[in-house]
């Protein structure tokens, strides 16, 4: 960025952060000197929560009284940085309110002791896990995950995230009950207009954990989207959900270090109906 003046401006650079779209200033002001010049502003300022809800970035020049009108030039606005090769988005290790933003987003009436509402009534953390009871011959809870921070935890519409650097996401669960397994789908809401997709597993209900790894191939635009999670078919009994890890990675994990404990893809019968987002 640059302009045609003739002597430095100062320049606030600022950040529109956390779900208030709170302003943020980026550090002390720079000094914008005539010319095309490259200028870096460090987030390392913001808390985890508010890098994690960044909606914009921007600028605001000092007075320049002394040099007249100027014309302004900004060529590019970019984020750098490694990306990260994984993501954990919920691993409630935190303790009893580690809920890691987890919300019930339909079918809530499934979750035995919570109100219906889209919240985590009814939920529970406790052994880095988070718990619930889903209740038997209903159509299982929707349990959605936003992007693995506490704040807006009741709302799924404001909690975006950019998932375009992951393929594969992970999803560390365990269920006990009668039923010899479950239908678990993994959807996500993404695109401007946040459409949801899903791609589809099983869980053996065994009281043991196993690593679900669902392909993101068939799920567009994750540039835009807003968070994800577990969709669990219509089952027969009350099931004790555990949920001990959703991780996003770019490739798959190897067989070796996931729990392989026997659990197979099944061929259902009867799909649990479609439902939107």
């Amino acid at each position: 960025m640059g302009h045609n003046g003739t002597a430095p401006v100062d320049v606030q650079f600022f950040a529109t952060a956390t779900p208030a779209r709170t302003f943020i200033p980026l550090g002390p002001d720079l000094q914008v000197t005539p010319g095309m010049h490259t200028y870096t502003v460090l987030l390392n300022g913001l808390n985890s929560d508010q890098q994690t809800f960044i909606r914009g970035i921007g600028l605001n020049t000092r007075n320049h009284a002394s040099q007249g009108n100027l014309k302004w030039t900004i060529n590019e606005v970019r984020s750098v940085g490694t990306p990260l090769s994984s993501r954990v988005i919920a691993d409630h290790d935190g303790g009893a309110t580690d809920f890691d933003g987890a919300i019930c987003s339909f079918d809530c009436a499934a979750i035995a002791g919570g109100d219906g509402g889209k919240n985590n009534s009814g939920m529970s953390v406790a052994g880095g896990a988070l718990h619930w009871t889903d209740l038997g011959g209903s159509a299982g809870a929707r349990v959605a995950w936003g992007n693995g921070t506490q704040s807006a935890a009741n709302s799924q519409d404001v909690r975006p995230i950019d998932l375009s650097n992951y393929n594969f996401v992970t999803v560390r669960m365990a269920a006990t009950g009668t039923d010899s397994s479950v239908g678990v789908d993994f959807f996500m809401y993404t695109g401007p207009g946040f459409t949801q997709k899903n791609v589809t597993s099983a869980l053996s209900v065994d009281g043991a954990f196993h690593d679900l790894v669902f392909p993101l191939s068939t799920f567009t635009d994750r540039v835009n989207s807003d968070g994800g999670g577990i969709d669990l078919f219509t089952h027969a009994s009350d099931l004790a959900i555990a949920v001990d890890s959703i991780v996003y990675s770019q490739q798959a994990p190897e067989p070796g270090a996931l729990a392989l404990l026997g659990l197979t893809i099944l061929t259902l019968a009867r799909r649990k109906r479609t439902r939107g987002p």
